[in-house]
């Protein structure tokens, strides 16, 4: 998140509203670390990613989007080099 590079977040078997750091995260880290991971996290809800359901849901839709989403995200970006 600190690099300000295109994402694209893949939710898998989890809604964007549950991400959180989890309390191992938290114990191995410093407390500026887990600050860092809690900030990113947040922000990572707010971007528009795709959701995935592993029990319900075809892999290979999932990569055909997952490609049509990073062509979308990176052509425009060597359009302009």
């Amino acid at each position: 998140m600190e690099t300000g590079k295109p994402l694209l977040p893949i939710f898998c078997d989890i809604k964007p509203s549950e991400l959180r750091v989890g309390e191992r995260r938290v114990q191995r880290s410093s407390v500026e670390q887990a600050k860092k991971w809690a900030d990113a996290l947040e922000e990572a809800k707010g971007i528009t990613g795709l959701r995935f359901n592993s029990h319900t849901g075809n892999w290979s839709k999932l990569g055909r989007e997952t490609v049509q989403a990073v062509e979308m995200l990176f052509c425009p970006l060597r359009e302009d080099m």
